[in-house]
C-alpha cells in the first residue's frame, strides 16, 4: 500500500478506514524494525505495518486467527525487537571504584 504524506497523514488515513491501534513492537529510535498492527470490525480486520530503515511493508489479515498466524510467524523477530529495545533503553549503572 503506497500512502502519500507524512506519518500523521498515514495514521489519519488508517483511522479513516476504520482501523484502530491494536498492538505494536519496536521503537523507531531504538531498533531498525518496527511493527504496528491495526484492527477493525469488518474484513480485512487487521492491517500490519512492518517498517524498516529504508522500506515499509503493509499487509492484511482477514480475521483474528489469520492475524495470530502472522504474529506467530513474526514471533522470533518480535522477540528480538523487544529485547533489543529494552537493552537500548537501559540506563547504564555508574561504577564507583571502592577505596
Amino acid at each position: 500500500m503506497n500512502l502519500p504524506g507524512d506519518e500523521s497523514d498515514v495514521e489519519e488515513l488508517i483511522k479513516a478506514a476504520g482501523f484502530r491501534s491494536w498492538t505494536a513492537a519496536g521503537s523507531v529510535l531504538a531498533v531498525p524494525l518496527t511493527l504496528a498492527v491495526w484492527a477493525r470490525p469488518e474484513e480485512p480486520s487487521f492491517l500490519f505495518d512492518l517498517d524498516g530503515a529504508d522500506h515499509s511493508e503493509w499487509f492484511y489479515a482477514a480475521t483474528l486467527p489469520d492475524a495470530l498466524v502472522l504474529l506467530n510467524q513474526l514471533a522470533p523477530t518480535l522477540q528480538a525487537l523487544t529485547v533489543t529495545e529494552q537493552v537500548a533503553q537501559a540506563e547504564p549503572k555508574k561504577y564507583v571504584c571502592p577505596r
